[in-house]
């Protein structure tokens, strides 16, 4: 259960009502065993599923929209840690060894999730015109999904891949703001 929480968390940092959504899908699924502590159980509910799904695509959109990406992403510093710590809650329960540690981690893999995804985004559009920003952003959307899924499906593979992509992602904007301070400095 440990890595299905990791691999979700990253998840919820970069989508946070997909994972959501994912969770309690799965939830409901026969094939898949976990199953979700008291009081988070409504989650699975069927109008509960159906609410995410229209949060799901609404932050989706909202993400999108040039005028409201901005405020999107403000929002979304908040909101991610909440989704991350209802993850945490519903997965391992409110008594739990260790359940703040565990929290305390969510959190903080949601908001690095979330803050490489907002640094990466920022540095493409300056990058890409167009569609390539669209495009770029709706890619990070489908890896938090895959990430997601294979965190409950194959925890450990879904946890690890979630860091690998975390991790990636931090560098990769890193280097291009690096790299884009020193070609500036060398302007001037």
């Amino acid at each position: 259960m440990p890595w299905t929480v990791l691999g979700l968390t990253f998840a919820a940092g970069q989508n946070p009502y997909a994972a959501l959504f994912l969770l309690a899908v799965l939830a409901r699924s026969e094939d898949v065993e976990f199953s979700l502590q008291s009081p988070f159980t409504f989650l699975s509910h069927t109008v509960t599923i159906g609410v995410l799904f229209v949060l799901a695509g609404a932050q989706v959109f909202a993400d999108k929209h040039p005028r409201w990406g901005r405020h999107e992403a403000v929002v979304s510093a908040i909101t991610r840690p909440l989704c991350a710590v209802v993850i945490v809650l519903s997965l391992l329960g409110t008594a739990a060894a260790g359940v703040w540690l565990w929290l305390a981690v969510a959190v903080v893999i949601a908001l690095c999730s979330h803050v490489s995804r907002v640094a990466m985004r920022r540095q493409l559009a300056s990058r890409m015109s167009g569609m390539g920003y669209l495009m770029a952003s709706l890619l990070l959307d489908s890896a938090a999904l895959v990430g997601g899924l294979l965190a409950i499906l194959v925890p450990i593979v879904g946890a690890v891949l979630g860091l690998l992509m975390l991790g990636g992602a931090a560098a990769l904007s890193f280097r291009w703001r690096f790299t884009t301070r020193a070609s500036q400095g060398t302007e001037s």
